[in-house]
C-alpha cells in the first residue's frame, strides 16, 4: 500500500497581524516584546493547524526575525561569510541578503540551532529547511575561493557541523532546499557530472549523522534530471515542483 506523508516545506508566510507587527516594530511603534508575542501567536496557530491535519513532521514555519530569509542564519553565523546586498529571491516578491565570502567558510555548529524556536523541538517530529550546498554556492559572491566547486564543498562541510548539532538537540528532519538546481533561467541544466557533484556535496553535509533528510527542488522543471537524480542525490526523499515539472 502506498504511504503518503504530510508536512510543510520551507519558510511559512506570516499572517497579516504579524506582518503589521513587524512593520510597527521597524518603525519604532512597538517594542521587541510585542513583536515576539505576535510571532509566538502566529507559530502557535500554525502548529495547531499542522496537528489538526495530522502532519507527520511539525515546523515552526521558521517565522521569526532570525529567519527574514532562508540564508540569514548562515550570512550571520558562519565564519568567512558576511551579509551583502538585498537581492530578489528568484522570481518572487521576497528578498534575501546575498552571502559574501571573504575567508575560509566554517561553522561551530551553532549558527542554525540558535535561530530555531527550541521550545517546539520535542516529540521527535520537528523539521527544518535549509538551502543545499549548490544553492548557497550559486547565490554567494565569492571573493575568496574563486572556484564554485570549492565554495559548494566548503558550505557542505559547514552544514555538516550544523546537522550534527540539530540532530543532537532533537531535530528529526532536515530538508535541503535546492531551487538553484532547477531555476537555471538562462543557464543550461547541470550535466550528469555536475549533478553527481551536487549529490556528493549533500552527502558531505550528511556525513556522520542519521537525521532524516530530503532534497526538494522548486521554481523550475526537474525533468532534465530524471531519472539520474534518484541515483545521484543521497537523501531518502526527493521532492519536485509539480507545477513546472
Amino acid at each position: 500500500m502506498t504511504e503518503f506523508k504530510l508536512s510543510l516545506t520551507g519558510l511559512h508566510a506570516r499572517n497579516e497581524s504579524t506582518i503589521q507587527a513587524t512593520q510597527d516594530w521597524e518603525r519604532g511603534r512597538i517594542d521587541s516584546a510585542l513583536l515576539n508575542a505576535a510571532f509566538r501567536d502566529d507559530i502557535a496557530s500554525l502548529l495547531r493547524l499542522q496537528k489538526d491535519v495530522g502532519a507527520d513532521y511539525l515546523t515552526d514555519g521558521q517565522m521569526t526575525t532570525a529567519w527574514q530569509d532562508s540564508l540569514r542564519p548562515i550570512t550571520g553565523g558562519f565564519s568567512g561569510v558576511k551579509k551583502g546586498a538585498m537581492v530578489r529571491w528568484y522570481n518572487t516578491n521576497t528578498f534575501y541578503q546575498a552571502p559574501i565570502i571573504d575567508g575560509p567558510i566554517s561553522s561551530d555548529g551553532q549558527a542554525i540551532w540558535k535561530k530555531v524556536e527550541q521550545r517546539f523541538v520535542r516529540g521527535g517530529s520537528f523539521r527544518i529547511a535549509l538551502p543545499d550546498p549548490l544553492t548557497l554556492s550559486e547565490l554567494a559572491e565569492d571573493g575568496f575561493y574563486h572556484n564554485p566547486e570549492k565554495v559548494m564543498f566548503a558550505f557542505a562541510e559547514a552544514l555538516n557541523e550544523e546537522l550534527k548539532t540539530l540532530e543532537k538537540n532533537g531535530v528529526a528532519y532536515v530538508q535541503f532546499s535546492s531551487p538553484a538546481l532547477v531555476a537555471r533561467f538562462r543557464r543550461r541544466p547541470l550535466d550528469r557530472d555536475g549533478l553527481r557533484q551536487v549529490g556528493e556535496a549533500v552527502r558531505t553535509s550528511m556525513r556522520g549523522t542519521s537525521i532524516g533528510t530530503g532534497f526538494h527542488t522548486f521554481f523550475g522543471d526537474s525533468s532534465p534530471y530524471l531519472p539520474e537524480i534518484f541515483d545521484s542525490i543521497p537523501t531518502p526523499e526527493i521532492g519536485f515542483d509539480l507545477t513546472q515539472t
